[in-house]
């Protein structure tokens, strides 16, 4: 048929990966903040709870450690 099977970049299968697991897990109420995904957006929103400078270095933690590959997947409010 003329197809050329193509292998896709380790770090596009990971986004991948990782964006569908948290898709998965949403909506996600944790202490310091929340995280919906916002289908029209194709994007993660996170809600931070006061005070928000914590909260903001708590995601990030969070974020680095479960989901490395999602860095500009989330919309912070």
């Amino acid at each position: 048929t003329g197809v050329r099977e193509e292998t896709l970049p380790p770090e596009l299968i990971d986004l991948a990966t990782q964006k569908q697991a948290l898709r998965k897990e949403t909506p996600l109420n944790l202490s310091t903040f929340n995280i919906i995904f916002d289908y029209s957006l194709d994007k993660f929103i996170v809600t931070l709870n006061e005070p928000k400078d914590q909260s903001q270095k708590e995601f990030e933690n969070w974020r680095s450690i479960n989901y490395p590959a999602l860095g500009s997947e989330f919309i912070i409010k």
